[in-house]
């Protein structure tokens, strides 16, 4: 027997946990102030007119109007505790804006933006903004217009609103990365010596070689495939199986280009993600049949004919799939929404099998 030192890194993590009901829009009779208790509402420039002329005026829920000096500005509107919002109506009066953009903020000083909207209606019109993010200030850009200076008559916004929840009674939770001195939980990553890690251990290792059916990626970036033995010679041993924390409803597909280069990362934590359903099966001989069922059809630098996979579950550092692409769709060939990848394990490319099993009478 000998030992091998394991390396691991320790990340801390906060749970915060939310609750989310219906945004009801008040009714106002001034602008508020942005950053205080209230909702509030502000605008690049505001007229002092009879019919109003206020920003606040497209939320007083009467025949008044907001009217800006310019054929160019914004308005923004603030609420205490963030909104994720879905849609703005924004109901015309004199001339209708034709172009803009939506973007939230949580401190009214960084903004990012949301989306874009366009418009060809004269009376009212929805900006579809579909947000997946909570800020307390939105701000609706006007860049372009029909006619001389903007007016707006009412505003209607559909959000759902974010509060403070708790661990018996929330909606969703989020896992941040935190501090030692104030966390939750931690989870441990094994890592490699040169890598920043925070404690190691010590294992015993068998120096016999043993051996396994099917076994893929035990390095990083995949860059060497294992099919056989799971044990190094002369003093080495068994590899360690890595120590895991499982997440539920976390997975992740991961391409390879032939050097063990990653091309693309799928499924949970991936930005943009459209893979709508993953199916694999592992049979006697190892990987089988695997099949990807794209909303959006990747290109082919991300995924593409004999590519190799890796599909990951619960946050295993190890593949619980390795296989390569067999069918790829072409673009502009399906009339549907779904474009599906089908491959199969690595079995019938491997030189060489090891079979630890009794067969008889077979």
């Amino acid at each position: 027997m000998s030992k091998q030192t394991l390396y691991y890194k320790r990340t801390y993590y906060k749970r915060t946990y939310y609750k989310k009901s219906n945004f009801i829009q008040p009714v106002l009779s001034s602008n508020g102030s942005l950053g205080g208790s209230t909702f509030a509402v502000a605008a690049n420039s505001e007229s002092s007119i009879s019919e109003g002329g206020k920003a606040y005026h497209t939320f007083d829920n009467q025949w008044y109007y907001w009217r800006a000096w310019t054929s160019t500005g914004w308005l923004v509107f603030y609420n205490p505790a963030p909104l994720r919002v879905s849609k703005i109506l924004w109901e015309c009066f004199y001339m209708y804006p034709t172009a803009g953009t939506v973007e939230g903020s949580n401190d009214g000083t960084i903004w990012t933006k949301i989306t874009d909207w366009t418009n060809t209606r004269s009376d009212r019109f929805d900006i579809l903004v579909n947000s997946n993010a909570d800020y307390k200030y939105h701000r609706i850009n006007i860049n372009k217009i029909n006619y001389d200076y903007i007016h707006c008559r009412e505003i209607d916004i559909t959000a759902a609103m974010i509060t403070d929840g708790s661990a018996s009674d929330h909606d969703y939770y989020e896992d941040l990365i935190a501090d030692e001195s104030d966390y939750d939980f931690y989870i441990d990553d094994r890592v490699d010596a040169d890598d920043d890690w925070t404690y190691t251990t010590e294992v015993e290792i068998s120096d016999d070689t043993k051996g396994a059916n099917l076994i893929y990626g035990r390095r990083h970036f995949g860059r060497f495939i294992y099919a056989g033995s799971t044990a190094v010679k002369e003093g080495g041993g068994v590899l360690p199986e890595d120590k895991t924390n499982y997440l539920p409803d976390v997975f992740t597909v991961i391409a390879y280009k032939d050097d063990g280069t990653k091309t693309a990362i799928f499924g949970a934590g991936s930005e943009s993600n459209s893979l709508k359903q993953l199916t694999f099966e592992i049979v006697e001989t190892g990987c089988g049949k695997v099949e990807l069922t794209f909303n959006k059809l990747p290109e082919n630098t991300e995924l593409d004919y004999k590519q190799r996979i890796d599909i990951h579950l619960f946050n295993d550092a190890q593949p619980w799939y390795s296989g390569y692409i067999l069918q790829r769709p072409i673009k502009g060939t399906t009339t549907t929404d779904s474009f599906k990848f089908i491959g199969h394990g690595y079995y019938n490319l491997l030189e060489k099998i090891i079979v630890n099993r009794t067969y008889e009478n077979m």
